[in-house]
């Protein structure tokens, strides 16, 4: 059975009770909060008819196509959230998908930050790398454009 986490990409072969590793993964970490990721892996392999098989070395959830799933927990402030095959209880018991989605989202999601001045030294940062090599291209336009009218001469042509 092949075995993999999406977070990292580790990539396992399970026959028997061995575990091959095919790929060693385990270095990458999700861009989002480690609890959200868990959550969006787990609410994605549930819909997919995949399995939750167990924690990757990077501490998130693998993916199987078959075997028996296991239940995650995911620790928040408000309490501990458990996804299983079936549904999902949230602190205060059984909670539907787009109410976990959405508390979820709340608790960990990064708030957007409008940074001016942050955008005005990125802005002067590549004005200063894009302006010289504009300059760069204007000038090697502007030499080939004289060999060009060296190598031909108005008046020599045919």
């Amino acid at each position: 059975m092949k075995v993999a986490c999406p977070s990292c990409f580790r990539a396992e072969r399970w026959e028997g009770g061995e575990k091959h590793v095919d790929i060693e993964g385990g270095q990458r970490r999700p861009s989002v909060a480690p609890e959200l990721a868990a959550w969006n892996t787990c609410r994605q392999a549930r819909e997919a008819g995949r399995v939750v098989i167990g924690p990757c070395v990077c501490g998130q959830p693998m993916v199987a196509p078959s075997g028996e799933w296991h239940d995650w927990e995911i620790p928040t402030p408000a309490g501990r959230f458990v996804v299983r095959a079936d549904g999902q209880d949230g602190p205060s018991g059984p909670i539907d998908t787009e109410a976990a989605q959405a508390r979820l989202d709340a608790l960990f999601r990064e708030p957007f930050e409008v940074r001016p001045f942050l955008w005005l030294f990125q802005s002067t940062l590549m004005l200063s790398v894009i302006a010289p090599a504009l300059l760069w291209t204007l000038a090697v336009g502007m030499v080939l454009l004289f060999l060009s009218s060296f190598m031909n001469p108005p008046g020599f042509g045919p």
